[in-house]
């Protein structure tokens, strides 16, 4: 028998179109790697933004819910920044409801504008037909992605 002959270069490594291939592969991979991770960062800081508004929202309604004599105090119109709480109630005792209110809404609104981006804070009070109850709804905007309130949250409570 005779031995066979392979006629021709045999191939003896990688040529340049391949690592070109291998290289543009591994950079679009990287790419998606950094685009994803990029969405989950901003996801992430929107669901901890959203978060920071529902119990903020929540704390507003707790504070309402312990001043009910307070009442139409509670209104706080849309666009207005509330200057910070002088000494006045601090201890809760010695205040009058109305007082109390201004004293809460105060202290709600610099938490909210310190927690969140371009906040806005806004609590409309508003009587329930036929009875002596009164309908609150509060409401806080702040600024997501460079859009001035684009993402929002509103409760609206009984009391």
């Amino acid at each position: 028998m005779g031995r066979f002959q392979i006629i021709g270069r045999r191939q003896a490594g990688f040529g340049l179109v391949e690592t070109l291939v291998v290289l543009s592969l591994c950079a679009f991979g990287m790419l998606g790697a950094i685009a994803l991770l990029t969405t989950s960062v901003r996801t992430s800081r929107d669901a901890m933004h959203r978060m920071m508004a529902v119990t903020l929202v929540a704390d507003l309604a707790e504070r309402i819910r312990a001043n009910r004599a307070a009442g139409i105090a509670y209104e706080l119109p849309s666009e207005t920044l509330l200057e910070l709480p002088g000494s006045a109630c601090d201890i809760v005792v010695t205040c009058a409801p109305a007082a109390r209110a201004a004293r809460d809404l105060q202290e709600w609104q610099h938490t909210v504008v310190a927690a969140l981006p371009g906040a806005r804070t806004s609590v409309t009070v508003l009587p329930v037909d036929g009875t002596s109850s009164l309908a609150f709804t509060i409401e806080v905007r702040w600024t997501a992605g460079g859009e001035p309130g684009a993402n929002a949250f509103v409760i609206r409570l009984l009391a």
